[in-house]
């Protein structure tokens, strides 16, 4: 885990970094969230970070994206919202929330290349004792898979077991949207 503080540079910037500006991804049901722990997630990146030090870089950076600081478009737009709903025969209230849509500015941060997976919840479980999670018969098998029906007060207790801390609503987005606008972090479709 990336302990203290860190300067982190790419080519184009450097980011001074700390426990709480990293992001690791649960997956939660079908739906992924999103812990700022001591590393980030992203669909996309151009730089690899490099760690300054006489050390290696730290596990906790290894595997993580550098988000870039900057502004990114949040939320969805009321043609996005008809197309959608359209699309997915849903009701158009369901996306009350992410309208309007507005211009966000962050500082930079890192996030998790990948979701939290069965084994390294399972670890947070035999090193804490923690009692909430009862996992399904289909983890069994799965341990390389993202783990799932975690409720929202076990991902804190994971993420602050971890050194880390759940990400921000507009973290999480321009992470998974990127700067582009897209509808998904793999696109639109």
């Amino acid at each position: 885990m990336l302990r203290g503080r860190k300067n982190v540079s790419t080519s184009e910037q450097t980011v001074r970094l700390d426990s709480e500006r990293v992001v690791t991804v649960l997956a939660i049901g079908a739906v992924l969230m999103a812990t700022v722990v001591d590393r980030p997630m992203c669909v996309q990146t151009t730089h690899a970070a490099e760690a300054e030090s006489e050390r290696d870089t730290p596990e906790a950076v290894r595997d993580m994206v550098l988000i870039p600081a900057g502004e990114f478009v949040m939320g969805t737009s009321a043609d996005e919202v008809k197309q959608l709903a359209t699309r997915y025969d849903v009701d158009p209230s369901l996306f009350l929330t992410e309208s309007p849509q507005r211009k966000v500015k962050l500082k930079a941060f890192l996030i998790d290349r990948h979701p939290v997976t069965n084994t390294q919840y399972h670890e947070f479980l035999g090193a804490t004792g923690y009692k909430s999670w009862k996992p399904h018969r289909r983890t069994k098998g799965r341990d390389h898979h993202p783990v799932t029906n975690v409720a929202w007060p076990d991902a804190v207790a994971y993420a602050r077991w971890a050194g880390l801390r759940l990400p921000t609503q507009e973290e999480w987005e321009k992470a998974a949207r990127g700067t582009d606008g897209r509808v998904y972090p793999w696109g639109n479709d």
